[in-house]
């Protein structure tokens, strides 16, 4: 499975050095919002989701904290389900304040995965 995911984790990063050529706006230190309702930003979004996922299914925990926090802070509307991840990872990582101030930010008490 981790050569699988490191190869995934190749393709994700090729997408998105190709998208950041096509928009150079979605830079790696981009602190504006990318909004999920414009139909174009969704490919890099869903990219740099990928990644993250790779990141921590090839072990990288923390690099993958790291990126979910970014898509975070990119669609803090979440409209990807990232906070789940990330809520599951920073348990993982003992972190359980990450996790605390990550639930406050949303309304959980319909959401079964986070109650």
């Amino acid at each position: 499975e981790k050569l699988c995911c490191a190869e995934a984790l190749k393709m994700h990063d090729t997408a998105i050095l190709c998208a950041r050529k096509l928009n150079p706006t979605w830079s790696d230190d981009r602190s504006d919002e990318l909004s999920w309702g414009e139909i174009e930003n969704r490919p890099y979004l869903r990219a740099l989701l990928g990644r993250a996922q790779c990141l921590k299914n090839t072990g990288k925990r923390d690099e993958a904290i790291r990126q979910a926090k970014k898509i975070m802070r990119l669609n803090p509307g979440d409209n990807q389900g990232v906070r789940k991840l990330l809520c599951s990872w920073f348990l993982e990582a003992r972190d359980t304040e990450g996790c605390t101030n990550l639930l406050r930010k949303f309304d959980t008490k319909d959401d079964a995965c986070l109650a």
